[in-house]
């Protein structure tokens, strides 16, 4: 949330949840970017991947975040993704529904 807040563009973002299934609940955050582009997306994950090249610290942070959020996910075996819909980037979690 942090990220779609200091990011995000034009002040937008948007927080949602959807019901998938019976068992599922889908959370995603997104925000609008000219940023971020397809290319980007298959690195946001990895460790001291930033997309600002010129590695300004008031504009870009370590690359860090992303990394530690899908190592937390993966070791709770969460099911995530991104995805950038013309000028939006979407983060999505499911989350398993517990009776």
């Amino acid at each position: 949330m942090n990220n779609a807040i200091k990011y995000g563009e034009e002040h937008y973002f948007e927080i949602k949840l959807t019901y998938e299934d019976k068992n599922k609940i889908k959370f995603t955050i997104r925000n609008k970017t000219t940023r971020m582009q397809q290319e980007h997306l298959p690195y946001i994950w990895d460790a001291f991947y930033v997309v600002e090249e010129s590695r300004n610290k008031e504009i870009s942070g370590t690359g860090l975040g992303l990394s530690i959020v899908a190592s937390i996910l993966a070791k709770n075996e969460l099911q995530y993704e991104v995805m950038l819909v013309d000028s939006y980037i979407n983060f999505s979690i499911w989350l398993e529904l517990v009776e």
